[in-house]
């Protein structure tokens, strides 16, 4: 119920009563395809991050990977996936120490 929601996450985070019931209303009762839809994209960038991390060893800026993700705006995660493959191979070619764009 709501109700042990709340008191499940009184108990375990520091946050403020407005808060809390904000989240558990957000996420159990308004609305509840967000959280769905904010954890699925937070695996898929997790993903993302790690095969970046994967090919770019010690080549891996994490700046550089958060502008790739951000710096163009919201986009499907698939043509995220794309964009990233594309960077990637980017990143691959760039001169070592370049830095990130602004």
């Amino acid at each position: 119920s709501r109700d042990e929601a709340l008191a499940f996450l009184r108990a375990r985070v520091l946050e403020s009563d407005t808060q809390l019931g904000t989240e558990t209303l957000r996420y159990a009762v308004d609305i509840p395809a967000q959280a769905l839809a904010y954890k699925t994209g937070a695996l898929a960038i997790r993903d993302l991050r790690r095969r970046a991390e994967e090919a770019l060893g010690e080549r891996f800026d994490i700046r550089r990977f958060h502008q790739a993700v951000l710096g163009h705006g919201a986009m499907p995660l698939s043509v995220l996936e794309e964009h990233l493959e594309w960077w990637i191979e980017r990143e691959r070619a760039r001169p070592a120490g370049e830095p990130v764009a602004p």
